[in-house]
């Protein structure tokens, strides 16, 4: 689903903005990459209403002046007491650049080693990958359905889109299923009790032979 957002130009450098805009009905903001840096201010009613639909690297439209253009939304600042927002950062979108975006990572299924008691260990959370800005994926998936306790997710495991670069070596692990420590508690001691009826059950008499044996090792 498209996302659109309107903005205007403002003059750089305002003191206090950030404190003033909230009251006035807008948020300040910044559009930039590497070639620009534009100040923008956005409406505050429009920018509330539009973050919850943003997922992780979601593509914006936004016309600034009459003018559309795309940009992420790369980093923003709120208010710690109200959680409000008071400031947004929107990287401008070169459509004939590739871009390097992190894709996150997300599990399917029922894991039959979690069913036995284990644990899924996730290493890897996102993906630095590189690709063309309509090439974005919105998540690589884990089909977990089919792990035991033991198995392993590598880069290389995962279904990649022809378009779409992951930068991940590909040895890295993404998950692994392993044994849950509380499953192991529960083995531990009948494995300690076990050792000790091993060692009391050794016969008395091989051990006096032994020590007849030592006794009679001539002195040097």
């Amino acid at each position: 689903m498209p996302l659109f957002l309107e903005a205007e130009k403002r003059k750089a450098n305002v003191k206090n903005i950030t404190r003033k805009a909230p009251a006035a009905g807008f948020i300040p903001a910044v559009m930039y990459n590497s070639q620009t840096n534009i100040p923008l201010k956005v409406s505050k009613h429009d920018l509330e209403k539009l973050f919850p639909k943003l997922k992780a690297n979601s593509i914006i439209n936004l016309k600034v002046d009459g003018k559309e253009e795309k940009v992420l939304v790369k980093d923003y600042d709120e208010d710690l007491r109200t959680r409000e927002i008071t400031h947004v950062d929107f990287y401008l979108i070169d459509p004939r650049q590739l871009l390097k975006v992190k894709i996150p990572v997300i599990t399917k299924g029922v894991c039959p080693g979690v069913k036995k008691g284990g644990l899924i260990q996730t290493f890897i959370n996102d993906l630095e990958t590189r690709c063309n800005v309509d090439k974005i994926p919105d998540h690589f998936e884990v089909d977990v359905s089919t792990l035991d306790i033991g198995s392993q997710v590598h880069v290389a495991d995962l279904t990649q889109e022809k378009d779409v670069e992951i930068l991940a070596d590909p040895q890295d692990m993404v998950l692994s299923i392993v044994q849950s420590a509380k499953a192991i508690s529960v083995s531990t001691p009948a494995e300690t009790e076990a050792e000790g009826e091993t060692e009391a059950e050794t016969p008395e008499g091989e051990q006096k032979e032994e020590s007849a044996e030592e006794s009679q090792t001539p002195a040097k």
